[in-house]
């Protein structure tokens, strides 16, 4: 009966999100592999491939939303830290994988020194850095969103990082262009 129950309360919106944003992982890394980025922007195809593309790249922000919402009461806690054991585990191993499958079918070197220099750069998988780093910051970032004593505040503050994420873009000299680095805590909000 206690299955039955947890199979009740389980939502698929965020099935559906996660399902989406894995799709659009796969699609935007075809890009690299398919000659986009070396073919100039001319005629039809590359138009609707521009749309396409365009289209897909929410995927990370996509992930970062998921974990507000699922992470959104996470406290100060031994537990909430260690859910980056199973992070890195995974991290390493597939890393290590990759390195294996290149120099042993795609005829790419890769030494010791160059593996562990690529594995604490996060070489391997960018987002990785970036996730480790909202873990360590999540029960901070609640801590700040219940602090805020209205909806009034938090709006202000979901437009203020949007502001700053986004103006900085298109017009530097308002805002640093390097705040728009803090795309993943607006996207976490």
């Amino acid at each position: 009966m206690g299955d039955l129950k947890e199979k009740q309360q389980r939502m698929t919106g965020p099935d559906i999100v996660r399902t989406v944003a894995a799709f659009f992982v796969v699609a935007v890394h075809f890009y690299l592999s398919c000659g986009y980025y070396q073919t100039p922007m001319v005629g039809k195809k590359m138009f609707i491939m521009s749309c396409a593309r365009w289209l897909f790249m929410p995927c990370v922000p996509l992930y970062m939303m998921l974990t507000g919402f699922f992470k959104s009461k996470k406290k100060i806690s031994k537990d909430h830290y260690m859910s980056l054991v199973p992070i890195l585990v995974a991290y390493v191993i597939i890393s290590v994988i990759k390195v294996f499958v290149a120099n042993h079918f795609y005829g790419k070197i890769n030494f010791f020194k160059d593996t562990m220099i690529r594995l604490t750069d996060y070489s391997f998988a960018w987002y990785v850095g970036m996730y480790i780093c909202m873990i360590l910051l999540i029960p901070f970032l609640n801590i700040l969103w219940e602090g805020l004593k209205s909806d009034k505040e938090k709006y202000i503050l979901l437009l203020s990082l949007i502001a700053i994420c986004s103006v900085s873009t298109v017009v530097p000299v308002i805002i640093p262009k390097y705040f728009q680095m803090l795309y993943p805590i607006m996207y976490y909000y």
